[in-house]
């Protein structure tokens, strides 16, 4: 998928270096090696090796360049690779024609700007005349607009098989908190360790058959994840007596416009769990490592996820949206201290310590829209910022749908940039593809820059 650039380089191809092919060592050594019965020898691992390097001849459509340094950091002689000296012509006195390089820096060559007709991006993205997607992969739009292009336009996608992965085994936790919520309702918090075991077998099965030789490394994997799940369970336990809400939905997957009377951008996704009490709901968005809402980050269409489920929930159910938070599922460590200096004097350890800064540590991470303090978490304990702190439901949705319509307009305008927000890179499948050496950008408000989602005391929703 790489069209060949004008000239590429091919750096380090010293004898030592190039291809790189390692000879087996130690106890198993290429004797040992040799000794087993339809076990490759040494030259058919070579030649299968340097097989796979043939791409690099097609990398340049015009120059392709093999670069070694002439002399070590120490002055001494370095030689050209064979396998590079045996591939290209030679004078009359049998001497590779070569020529020196002068140190240099060749910089980065200039980015070609990735945009689509207007027509060609409708004809790629539209379905009968609507945007459809999950909301995830919009995110992965305002993240990075070509990595969107490569993934949900071209449909590139990873297909590996599932392994002992951090999405894998959020998959199974989830599975394991919607079994306990759908059987337990509002007690889903006393599921045994035993009932986890049983909702989790299959998926490890699974994995047993799919990786034999890394049963061990599942079996651990699985203690600890029940071990931290349970864990999970005692502050949710806590956190669901100091709660009104009752359990009404889990997993609730839906297909809906972002508004009623203007269904251009059809979103899709899976809601965690949908709580209700009266007129008013909340939503619990499960996951594996530590998440928070950021207002910056919201505006800049990097977190809207959180707060499009509960705008779908609102619909679904004709309630009030309460609250929205995250609740991570991964192990966390607490501090104690044997003093403590409060109120100005040093307090000694109690079991009250222990369980505040538990309950600290677990705390669910959101924001809040509604003055029901008592219903939501009456002590405060359980949800940060604190449930007194409120946002502005109306100015989020606004928030919302201008981020949707922004995406569209720009979308169909073709634009697929190769502009990858500052972390966007970091877990991307597409470096190969798009070769970005340049900066990375930060996230900035796209919508309502100089407006404030949050709400001041004493001030009017």
């Amino acid at each position: 998928p790489v069209p060949p650039a004008e000239a590429a380089y091919v750096l380090g191809c010293s004898g030592r270096n190039y291809p790189g092919f390692r000879n087996l060592s130690g106890l198993f050594d290429e004797d040992y090696a040799s000794c087993l019965p339809g076990y490759p020898s040494l030259q058919e691992r070579y030649e299968e090796y340097r097989d796979n390097l043939k791409w690099i001849e097609s990398a340049a459509a015009g120059t392709l360049v093999y670069s070694y340094p002439t002399n070590d950091y120490q002055g001494r002689a370095v030689e050209l690779a064979f396998d590079v000296e045996a591939t290209f012509p030679k004078d009359a006195k049998g001497h590779v024609l070569r020529s020196r390089w002068p140190l240099t820096d060749i910089g980065h060559p200039c980015q070609a700007a990735h945009r689509l007709p207007p027509e060609s991006a409708r004809d790629l993205f539209l379905t009968e005349g609507a945007l459809y997607g999950s909301i995830s992969s919009i995110e992965r739009w305002f993240s990075c607009p070509y990595s969107y292009f490569i993934q949900s336009g071209l449909k590139v996608r990873d297909e590996s098989p599932a392994d002992l992965a951090a999405n894998t085994i959020g998959t199974i936790q989830h599975k394991i908190m919607e079994e306990s919520v759908r059987a337990g309702g509002k007690a889903y918090p006393d599921i045994t360790p035993a009932e986890m075991q049983k909702i989790a077998a299959p998926y490890f099965d699974l994995l047993d058959a799919m990786h034999p030789h890394e049963a061990w490394k599942n079996a651990l994997t699985r203690q600890r994840m029940i071990s931290g799940l349970e864990n999970a369970m005692v502050f949710l336990k806590d956190m669901e007596q100091d709660s009104s809400f009752q359990p009404r939905e889990e997993e609730y997957h839906f297909k809906m416009p972002v508004t009623a009377d203007d269904p251009r951008v059809i979103l899709s996704g899976s809601i965690d769990r949908m709580d209700i009490y009266q007129d008013i709901l909340r939503i619990l968005d499960y996951k594996s490592s530590d998440h928070r809402l950021s207002e910056k980050n919201l505006k800049a269409g990097l977190q809207l996820q959180l707060l499009s489920y509960l705008m779908a929930a609102a619909e679904i159910t004709g309630r009030t949206p309460a609250g929205a938070y995250y609740f991570s599922l991964k192990e966390v460590s607490s501090k104690l201290y044997a003093y403590q200096w409060k109120n100005r004097q040093w307090q000694e350890y109690d079991p009250a310590m222990k369980r505040a800064a538990y309950l600290d540590s677990r705390k669910m991470h959101g924001w809040t829209f509604e003055p029901r303090t008592t219903e939501l978490d009456a002590s405060e304990a359980h949800v940060s910022p604190k449930v007194s702190k409120l946002f502005s439901w109306t100015l989020s949705r606004q928030c919302l749908e201008e981020l949707y319509r922004y995406f569209r307009d720009h979308l169909l305008e073709g634009d697929i940039s190769l502009s990858p927000q500052m972390t966007a890179c970091m877990f991307c499948d597409c470096r190969p593809v798009c070769r970005y050496h340049g900066d990375s950008r930060t996230a900035l408000p796209l919508v309502l820059a100089d407006q404030s989602l949050s709400i001041q005391r004493g001030s009017k929703k």
